[in-house]
């Protein structure tokens, strides 16, 4: 390959041939070829290969690749920067590179390169970096101790000194996913199977446990407003490292942008995501000669390697010559079932908040009274009561009021009448009306008076443009 790039001089065919060779060495080192370090100094006259260059200096075991990788992971203001770098000095083996994970792990004050550092815990079968985790748990934020979890369950004595601090009470036992359990009895150890038994209990909910868990989560979406602004946040934290939602996010997992706004359908799918699961979705777990445990989606397989799509959308490429076993397919999701590790009922409301696709407006007055409502934003009115609300544009746009509404009802919309419905006369069902508009930047004011009759109303909800 090398020889090929050396004899073409166009970039582009030059960039698609060391992005190919990136690609299969992707994860590994290997001895570099002779014919590296002459032409190496010849591409990196070539800014557009630099990147390229830098990655497969890399592979190739370069000295002076590791020596930039710990300038940049060291001295780099930029995050994603800095976990490339971390993630090149891993699979470099930079002798200081474990101390640094584990001071990583602990730093607030970069969570993302934190929650990388986290995983890369997994790629070090030295057990004392595991031991030294766990009893730093104390001060690890609580936004990466998920991770810390899933990567310390990924090796025997990662897992041996998380169930062991959980079973004396010093890791919470909701930091455990049914998901990281299944990897950890994976290994078919004695030992780590009765810590299981004893620090975590059950590996599965029961449907009926599920389906308990549904209704009790539906009747505390009622009991407290919730926040767009920190359901993005938890998405960020939770969700976006499988799933891609408006532009953002990783293709591990099915993309959320087609989901409904329909609350049942958001609490089903997620608490109970292994209702309706197909075929590529299955989770896999390969065991590895080192001792390493790895879960994710099959993303390729050849005659002689095998590759896993796992969180953050991170290929792992497996030589079939370094499993341990055969992989080992479960038909489950890699979403975990119940409520996610660390999210409390406030956060599964601001998420559901925030993935809703056209959100509530949720902070309102009725008949003169201020009312926060909770995330399915339904309003209790009284006769020929009157909802109103304030709400900013944040720029001029066309969008759409939608109301559901059980009763007959006017829209004012900064003083001026923009629409009426009938109502359903019985229970109400969510846009049963819809009123088109152009909304100038700046506050509005909205009006609804309803009908003669009592009955509870939806809120107007809007585009994710209008705040």
């Amino acid at each position: 390959c090398l020889k090929f790039v050396k004899d073409v001089s166009d970039t582009n065919t030059r960039e698609k041939a060391l992005d190919g060779l990136a690609i299969a060495l992707a994860g590994r080192t290997v001895d570099a070829p002779k014919a590296w370090a002459e032409l190496q100094i010849e591409l990196r006259k070539d800014a557009k290969l630099l990147g390229l260059v830098n990655k497969l200096a890399v592979n190739f075991r370069d000295p002076a690749a590791m020596k930039q990788a710990w300038s940049v992971l060291t001295q780099s203001k930029d995050t994603n920067v800095r976990i490339d770098a971390l993630r090149s000095l891993v699979l470099l083996q930079h002798p200081q590179i474990s101390n640094m994970i584990l001071f990583l792990i602990c730093n607030k004050d970069d969570l993302a390169l934190g929650a990388e550092a986290a995983r890369q815990i997994a790629n070090f079968p030295d057990p004392k970096v595991a031991q030294t985790a766990v009893k730093q748990w104390v001060i690890v934020p609580n936004e990466i101790r998920g991770e810390l979890a899933n990567s310390l369950a990924s090796r025997k004595e990662g897992a041996k000194a998380l169930l062991t601090a959980m079973g004396e009470k010093k890791i919470e036992r909701t930091v455990l996913t049914d998901n990281t359990v299944i990897k950890m009895q994976a290994f078919n150890d004695k030992e780590i199977n009765a810590l299981i038994e004893k620090a975590w209990g059950r590996t599965r909910p029961t449907p009926d446990e599920l389906n308990k868990l549904i209704d009790k989560t539906r009747t505390e979406l009622y009991t407290s407003p919730a926040s767009f602004a920190k359901g993005k946040k938890v998405f960020e934290a939770q969700c976006m490292k499988c799933h891609k939602f408006e532009g953002q996010g990783q293709d591990v997992g099915p993309p959320l942008d087609g989901a409904a706004r329909d609350i049942e359908y958001l609490l089903a799918n997620v608490i109970d995501p292994n209702r309706v699961i197909g075929a590529p979705y299955f989770l896999r777990t390969a065991n590895t000669l080192d001792g390493q445990a790895i879960q994710g989606l099959l993303a390729e397989e050849d005659d002689k390697f095998l590759t896993l799509k796992i969180e953050n959308g991170v290929l792992k490429k497996i030589a079939k010559a370094d499993l341990d076993g055969p992989v080992k397919i479960t038909e489950k999701s890699m979403m975990p079932e119940g409520l996610t590790a660390g999210m409390t009922p406030q956060d599964f409301r601001d998420l559901l908040r925030y993935a809703m696709n056209s959100p509530y407006l949720t902070d309102v007055t009725v008949a003169g009274k201020p009312m926060s409502v909770g995330v399915p934003g339904r309003i209790a009115v009284t006769k020929g009561g009157t909802i109103d609300a304030k709400f900013t544009a944040t720029k001029e746009l066309k969008t759409k009021l939608l109301i559901g509404s059980s009763v007959a009802f006017t829209v004012e919309l900064d003083g001026k009448v923009i629409g009426k419905g009938t109502g359903t006369g019985k229970a109400i069902q969510p846009d049963t009306d819809g009123f088109e508009v152009t909304l100038p930047a700046g506050e509005h004011t909205l009006r609804i008076i309803t009908g003669e009759a009592e009955a509870v109303s939806t809120p107007a909800s809007w585009t994710r443009s209008a705040s």
